[in-house]
């Protein structure tokens, strides 16, 4: 779905320094262990955020409108009122952010309902590729998870193999995922897809 370009994004941006971070952040990161790569309009990241002070999460989200939209949401009471600092949002391609992590400091990194790419030359472009499962494997801690959420099933499907290819991950849990877990927030499109009554499906792979 494409967003239309919202004339307050600028403003607002500005008015957050510490938690609407871009490319000239990427020297001066502030300190995480919990990654969301595409974080959407930031509904997930900001619930927990909320729901888990102690814990500090980043999100990156190249698409600028998104991006725009999650930091308008940290400003709605609902997130406002409970700001623990303990999160930020950066617009910047997940490439050149990988470059400034440090090695095996990420407990978990959250994959929802990332792009499928369904084109067969475009699948080296999806996030659960091996090229990208390997590198989220030098950026976890042991026993460091990836968490991911889909409603695409041949994207689904495609994922398990590509865990399995990994040598480096245990897979612990992949299927339908039926029903939210405790320590697990919906995002705006699994809100949508379940009330419309499509299935979900999530893979937990854990760094051994």
């Amino acid at each position: 779905m494409r967003l239309r370009r919202k004339k307050w994004a600028p403003e607002t941006i500005a008015r957050h320094p510490d938690t609407a971070l871009n490319l000239d952040s990427l020297n001066n990161l502030p300190e995480f262990s919990y990654l969301e790569i595409g974080s959407g309009k930031g509904r997930f990241l900001l619930t927990m955020a909320k729901n888990n002070p102690s814990r500090k999460y980043l999100g990156i989200e190249m698409n600028y409108n998104a991006f725009s939209l999650a930091i308008k949401l940290s400003e709605d009471p609902l997130f406002a009122e409970f700001d623990n600092g303990n999160y930020a949002f950066i617009n910047a391609p997940c490439e050149r952010v990988f470059e400034k992590i440090k090695p095996e400091s990420l407990d978990c990194i959250y994959l929802n309902f990332s792009d499928p790419w369904p084109r067969k030359r475009e699948h080296k472009r999806r996030l659960t590729y091996p090229t990208l499962l390997n590198v989220y494997l030098n950026l976890l801690k042991k026993d460091g998870m990836v968490v991911f959420k889909t409603d695409n099933v041949e994207l689904y499907e495609d994922s398990t193999k590509y865990f399995s290819s990994v040598v480096g991950f245990d897979v612990i849990f992949e299927g339908e995922y039926k029903e939210e877990a405790l320590d697990d927030v919906m995002t705006e499109f699994e809100q949508k897809f379940r009330e419309q009554g499509k299935p979900i499906f999530r893979i937990i792979a854990k760094k051994k």
